[in-house]
């Protein structure tokens, strides 16, 4: 599956953001995403992200360099692209809502991927296996939503990190 399009909208009333995107093989997914799974996701992975370029950089290289790469980011994402509705929806037309999640940096063909195992409802799950340059994306995209519906953002401190922690982060919703 190979993302083309973000797209999101916070609902007040639902507390929750209407999360969608679509693919290339014109496929649309649209999840509900609640205040404490956007925040997960967000500072997942960011400290992941920072936890891979700790491997070759010293941990504030790391975190300069993660800084750097989502400032460019910033630059380069454009918004005002319209969105573009898919055809199939293997999730069905309604958002599911997601329950659960699990991020893992992979590597595959020497390139970083960000795993997100979503848990969806009924026992299931989604899987986005996303290029860091598109992960960034899809993050500016939830932190303008994060700040749209006032849920501020939530850190990892440093007296939680231990030294050997493993490169995969779970939450629950």
């Amino acid at each position: 599956m190979s993302i083309k399009q973000f797209n999101g909208n916070y609902l007040p009333g639902e507390d929750r953001l209407m999360f969608r995107f679509n693919t290339v093989d014109n496929s649309e997914y649209r999840l509900w995403l609640s205040r404490r799974v956007t925040l997960f996701i967000l500072v997942a992975t960011e400290h992941l992200v920072e936890q891979r370029l700790a491997q070759n950089h010293t941990p504030p290289a790391a975190k300069a360099i993660a800084q750097f790469e989502h400032d460019a980011a910033k630059t380069q994402a454009d918004f005002s692209v319209p969105y573009q509705g898919a055809l199939l929806f293997p999730l069905g037309p309604d958002p599911v809502l997601v329950t659960d999640v699990k991020c893992t940096m992979l590597v595959h063909e020497e390139q970083d991927l960000m795993s997100l195992d979503l848990s969806i409802v009924n026992h299931r799950n989604l899987n986005l296996k996303l290029p860091l340059s598109i992960l960034l994306t899809m993050r500016l995209l939830l932190e303008r939503l994060a700040d749209t519906a006032q849920w501020g953002r939530a850190t990892i401190s440093a007296n939680n990190a231990k030294p050997n922690e493993s490169r995969d982060a779970s939450g629950v919703a």
